[in-house]
């Protein structure tokens, strides 16, 4: 299944390398220390290019779809954003993270408490045999982790760093009513 693994992270990685001209990066496991290879995708938002983030891409070691005649596996799409959270704010950022993710079509921002990191998470259930949906599909979920990240993740942050309450950092959002 590792080798399987690689290989489709590996077309992935040349679909965003040759189609979309996006940095990428194949950290192989052995190589790195890693319990499983990642793929590394670049994410700049839409109104900071100075500021970027890598999309972590992983296949789930073992699946209990694994079984399956399908030949389905689970992709894992995840970024740390952040690990300067102050103890402090952990109870309104997770709150506020709480709220945000209930309207969010897909994916989910989290706070791992051990590091202090505001993450967020996406985990797509992909069909082996279909390379070209499955680029597609990471290409979109892409494009969605930068559009959350656009509209959330510096108010996420201003919580996080004591510098603004939830209702102050969603005061101005342009879909409040929607997400708040």
């Amino acid at each position: 299944m590792e080798r399987i693994h690689r290989q489709n992270l590996k077309k992935i990685f040349r679909y965003f390398e040759q189609v979309e001209e996006i940095p990428c990066n194949l950290l192989k496991k052995e190589e790195h220390d890693l319990p499983h290879d990642i793929l590394m995708v670049l994410i700049t938002p839409f109104d900071d290019k100075d500021r970027q983030w890598a999309l972590e891409l992983s296949f789930l070691p073992t699946s209990p779809l694994e079984d399956s005649k399908n030949d389905i596996d689970i992709l894992q799409c995840f970024t740390a954003i952040s690990n300067q959270i102050y103890p402090e704010a952990v109870e309104d950022l997770i709150a506020m993270a709480t709220r945000i993710n209930t309207k969010l079509p897909t994916g989910a921002f989290g706070f791992y408490k051990p590091s202090h990191t505001l993450y967020l998470k996406h985990n797509q259930i992909l069909q082996n045999d279909l390379i070209d949906e499955n680029n597609q599909i990471v290409s979109h979920i892409r494009t969605v982790f930068i559009y959350q990240f656009y509209h959330f993740v510096d108010r996420l942050l201003a919580v996080g760093n004591k510098t603004k309450t939830p209702n102050e950092a969603m005061a101005d959002h342009p879909l409040k009513g929607v997400f708040w």
